[in-house]
C-alpha cells in the first residue's frame, strides 16, 4: 500500500495521511513499529514508515537498522528510543484503537472528511484498496 499512498498524497495535496503502527505480525512486525515511531523522535517518521514498507529485504533486527541508518537517523538514539515509554505507550494506545474499532488487521483504511461526525460519512476498508478506489473514495467524502 505504501507506493499507492505515496502517489495519492502527491495527487491530493489537501488530503492528509494519518499513520497507526498496529504491530500484529510478531516479534519483527513490533520491532519495526518501534523504529518507526522512534524514528519520529528524530524527525524521520514518514521516512522510516515508507523505507520499512517499501523494503525488498526481509525485516531483521539487522535490515531495520540499515533502513535507519540510509535515513539518517541516529542509530544510537533510535535504538534507546525505540525502548521508552513513549513509543511503548503509542503502541498501546494504536492497539486499544484498533480493539475499540474491532480492526482485526492490516492495512484497515478510513477515508473522510476531517470534520465527519457520523459513521456513514467515513469509509472503512479491511484490506488492500486500489490508487482508483482510494481515490474514488477521496473524491466522494461527505
Amino acid at each position: 500500500m505504501a507506493p499507492k499512498l505515496e502517489s495519492i498524497l502527491k495527487s491530493n495535496p489537501n488530503v492528509k495521511l494519518v499513520l497507526k503502527d498496529y504491530p500484529i505480525r510478531g516479534e519483527m512486525s513490533l520491532y519495526a513499529a518501534q523504529a518507526a515511531l522512534a524514528a519520529k523522535m528524530q524527525g524521520k517518521y514518514k521516512e522510516m514508515y515508507f523505507a520499512l514498507l517499501t523494503s525488498d529485504n526481509d525485516l531483521t533486527k539487522d535490515s531495520v537498522m540499515a533502513i535507519a541508518k540510509n535515513q539518517g537517523l541516529n542509530i544510537a538514539k533510535l535504538k534507546k528510543d525505540m525502548d521508552s515509554t513513549t513509543v511503548q505507550k503509542q503502541i498501546e494506545r494504536t492497539s486499544d484503537l484498533a480493539a475499540f474499532l474491532e480492526i482485526l488487521g492490516t492495512p484497515a483504511i478510513f477515508i473522510g472528511k476531517s470534520d465527519a461526525t457520523q459513521p456513514k460519512q467515513i469509509v472503512y476498508v479491511a484490506g488492500e484498496m486500489s490508487t482508483k478506489d482510494i481515490q474514488d473514495a477521496i473524491t466522494n467524502a461527505k
